[in-house]
């Protein structure tokens, strides 16, 4: 394995890792097409490696690749709560948050339990439960915030009605 750690890895140092794994046919495409380095290496998943334009064609590479890389991931030191954000990024813009005094980022006063039904059918106001949603939007670096979804609205679709 390369020397130092992974968020320090070089394009070359990717090499050298997937050449230790047996992946040598790899490093065309990834480290000198795709110039993927450590922390690069790190956000990849497995549908990267699934689709274009990487779209390896070997399931048990793949399997490899994905295996490797999460036994990178499992021992990685995260220097600071950024940098493990957008290694780590979910896939929505709102997150079941930590403990208020571990973030910086700005919390929500409550996380409405109703349904958007609730909140137009003059019932009671909507139950709440306090400092569990936050708004990781505000506290992104400029490359994480391109790839999070925009909140979807649940009335989007349109009901048929029974026959």
């Amino acid at each position: 394995m390369p020397p130092g750690p992974v968020l320090s890895w070089s394009i070359a140092d990717v090499r050298a890792w997937l050449t230790e794994l047996g992946m040598a046919r790899y490093t065309k495409i990834i480290c000198d097409q795709h110039k993927i380095d450590g922390p690069a290496l790190l956000m990849i998943q497995e549908q990267d490696l699934r689709q274009p334009p990487l779209q390896l064609d070997v399931l048990g590479d793949i399997k490899h690749i994905v295996y490797h890389l999460n036994s990178l991931k499992f021992g990685l030191v995260y220097p600071d709560p950024k940098v493990k954000y957008c290694l780590t990024q979910s896939t929505s813009s709102y997150t079941i948050a930590e403990p208020r005094d571990a973030s910086p980022v700005k919390w929500s006063d409550t996380l409405d339990l109703s349904s958007s039904d609730d909140s137009s059918s003059g019932r009671d106001p909507p139950n709440r439960l306090p400092g569990l949603v936050r708004n990781v939007d505000q506290s992104l670096c400029a490359s994480c915030k391109p790839h999070l979804p925009s909140p979807k609205s649940n009335i989007a679709t349109t009901m048929n009605p029974e026959r």
